[in-house]
């Protein structure tokens, strides 16, 4: 006999195994690669090539790699390993780099599917010291520090990713969509955010989206929020953007004493937040308590069909909800 759980269980694999949750991929490391290279000498970096949520479909296709210095004095050259600068019909695929210069670089790693059918997400990795030797019997320092970046007002926005810290530890698919929105968003029109206007990302996990505002909107005061355990990941990355303004408090949903520690704010971004039933009701408590207006980013994941339903009803009768759609997830706002 199938039990309910198990119609869920079946519902949730078959959600993560949509074809529509295999048109965005992300670069991320293999295996760990050197904190120091010696200048003019080839480094091999074993990577992977996976979805959000480290998935790969065996009948993708051919992705070539193309590598740059993100930060730092040096340059580089590339070339393939194992015959192939990239990935070919597999998820595990790489590079080797020669790098050339002096001090701490940072590299850029971009790929392209040589039909164009899918999104590959870049991966910056480093810091790596370039030295002009190192002695023979000392054991090389390995490091995995993975980063994602977004372009905005002529500058990177830096964030780094830790996917062993699970789902505060790595970008999602809507918050990578929504921080290129704000991006342009903030490049095409200044007034969109007024002087002073407070910004809440709720449960901002790795602090993209509310950094990506701090950088395009300086005037306006942007505040990360995390439940407690996961703050030091946010302190993390805002230190890795010193030039930003932001404030970092802890938040658990329906927390009235984290809630009401809170200013009340202009905007709350809420992205990749609905995916678990039994969270619902204190993020909607949370949420009617910080806003409106609220964008939220919703891609479908772990929610059955039934509880979708009742999660855009509840959302309807509360707000008004407008809607649009981005290349692999849709903006909400409500009112």
């Amino acid at each position: 006999m199938t039990t309910p759980s198990q119609v869920d269980s079946d519902t949730a694999v078959d959600a993560l195994l949509d074809p529509r949750h295999f048109t965005r991929y992300r670069i991320i490391l293999r295996q760990a690669y050197p904190q120091t290279v010696v200048t003019h000498s080839t480094v091999t970096l074993s990577l992977f090539l996976v979805n959000e949520v480290g998935l790969y479909r065996h009948d993708d296709h051919h992705v070539n790699l193309m590598c740059r210095v993100f930060r730092g004095d040096a340059t580089l050259e590339q070339y393939p390993l194992n015959g192939v600068s990239g990935f070919y019909h597999s998820g595990k695929g790489g590079v080797q780099l020669c790098l050339k210069g002096t001090g701490q670089v940072y590299v850029w790693i971009g790929g392209q599917e040589i039909n164009d059918k899918m999104d590959i997400v870049p991966l910056v990795i480093g810091p790596i010291a370039l030295v002009p030797s190192v002695p023979d019997s000392e054991p090389p320092v390995l490091d995995n520090n993975m980063y994602r970046s977004v372009s905005v007002r002529d500058r990177h926005v830096m964030v780094q990713e830790f996917w062993d810290a699970g789902i505060p530890g790595k970008v999602w698919d809507s918050a990578l969509d929504i921080a290129n929105y704000i991006a342009r968003q903030c490049e095409n029109d200044d007034a969109w955010l007024n002087e002073g206007d407070h910004v809440i990302d709720l449960s901002a996990g790795t602090g993209l989206l509310g950094l990506v505002v701090a950088a395009g909107a300086p005037h306006a005061h942007v505040t990360l929020t995390e439940v407690p355990e996961a703050l030091n990941t946010l302190r993390h990355n805002a230190a890795l953007n010193p030039d930003l303004s932001v404030s970092i408090q802890a938040l658990e949903w329906a927390n009235p004493q984290h809630m009401n520690a809170l200013q009340r704010s202009n905007l709350v971004l809420a992205s990749d937040l609905f995916y678990e039933n039994d969270y619902i009701p204190a993020l909607m408590a949370t949420l009617h308590h910080l806003g409106p207006p609220i964008w939220i980013g919703y891609k479908q994941r772990g929610l059955t069909a039934a509880e979708q339903d009742a999660m855009w009803q509840q959302l309807y009768s509360n707000y008004t909800v407008t809607s649009t759609p981005l290349p692999h997830t849709t903006l909400y706002r409500l009112t």
